[in-house]
């Protein structure tokens, strides 16, 4: 419904833009409610694709960025590489210190991760508490020091109320031994996100 919204509403502006119809008697009033109208959409448009608590991109705009990314790396013959982002006990700080908290930690989180990210680099929110980190042109064993960095960053700077370190653990894959289909690498990462929470967390998994 909001997409279709979205695209009726940008016809409408489209249209309104024609200088014949432009030229009219309406009421200023009517002017003023077109011009409000159209900034708020504006507004909406700049939003879109964005994670409102924490700011990073969300899972929509992942679902157009990734495959894009990965049909730009396959005909450049780059490579990329994703990190899945899971943080640890994450459910335990939700029933001991309460959403709100939560919700300070993820934002928090995201802070600190993206002051690690390096340019070009996409950070999309992919789940409640597990986000997705886009690499283009950095291979695996670069991206695994990456991931470490990433993973030191978060338990050096992410705290409980408590004061007990936020740690994460990071499944990674890489284009091509890992798949060119965006679809490989997160089903690849995945897995090994799992082999990392089965080492006892707070670690990176590669191959």
């Amino acid at each position: 419904m909001e997409s279709f919204y979205a695209i009726a509403i940008g016809l409408y502006l489209n249209v309104s833009r024609h200088p014949f119809l432009a030229m009219s008697d309406r009421p200023l009033g009517d002017i003023f409610n077109d011009l409000t109208f159209r900034e708020r959409y504006e507004d909406l448009l700049s939003r879109s694709g964005q994670d409102t608590l924490t700011g990073c991109l969300d899972r929509s705009r992942f679902d157009i960025e990734g495959p894009q990314m990965l049909r730009a790396a396959v005909a450049s013959k780059a490579a990329v590489s994703l990190l899945i982002i899971d943080v640890d006990h994450f459910k335990g700080v939700n029933d001991r210190f309460g959403h709100q908290e939560g919700d300070r930690i993820l934002q928090k989180l995201v802070e600190v991760m993206k002051a690690r990210l390096r340019q070009g680099d996409r950070l999309f929110r992919y789940g409640g508490e597990e986000f997705v980190v886009l690499c283009p042109g950095l291979s695996h064993a670069d991206a695994l020091r990456h991931a470490e960095t990433i993973r030191l960053a978060v338990s050096a700077g992410v705290f409980t109320p408590d004061g007990k370190a936020v740690t994460v653990s990071i499944g990674l894959s890489s284009t091509p031994d890992d798949g060119v289909a965006i679809a490989h690498l997160l089903s690849e990462a995945d897995l090994r996100l799992y082999s990392a929470k089965a080492r006892g967390r707070d670690c990176v998994v590669g191959r």
